[in-house]
């Protein structure tokens, strides 16, 4: 329960202010002494934390997380901003924009109580918050655009 306090505190950290492409989400979280990223695949068998977002259909969204069974609350609690510091360069201003209200508005639902550690707040709340932020942004294409050549 400790860990998913924590996690909470660095999100509202990180999205005090408006993420973009260039943020520096570690240092934003408090944690950059912690963790950094690494510019290529390491050499030794270190624990790998993986997630894949699969955007189905208009409003379903799948995230697969595969953790191993020896990781510790915090690898998986620091797992969160190294993702997002990772995947920031490669969104597009569309989908930064449904990002930041999309947490900007998971941290006021949990900062009014409702619960993040139940099966249903944990799915709920996400899923409410990002098709919030995809209905203010609109929906991203289908497919990527044909190319005119």
């Amino acid at each position: 329960m400790q860990s998913a306090h924590d996690l909470i505190a660095i999100m509202r950290a990180i999205f005090q202010k408006r993420v973009d492409a260039d943020c520096d989400v570690f240092r934003r979280a408090g944690i950059n002494e912690a963790l950094g990223v690494l510019p290529s695949q390491p050499k030794d068998d270190g624990k790998e934390i993986l997630a894949t977002l699969y955007y189905l259909e208009k409003g379903k969204l799948y995230l697969q997380t595969q953790i191993p069974k020896d990781a510790s609350l915090r690898n998986v609690v620091y797992s969160v901003p190294a993702l997002l510091q990772s995947v920031l360069p490669e969104l597009d201003e569309r989908s930064i924009n449904v990002l930041n209200h999309a947490v900007g508005k998971m941290n006021k639902t949990y900062a009014l109580g409702r619960s993040f550690s139940s099966l249903e707040g944990m799915s709920a709340i996400p899923t409410e918050a990002f098709l919030s932020g995809a209905e203010l942004f609109g929906q991203p294409p289908s497919s990527p655009p044909s190319s005119p050549f």
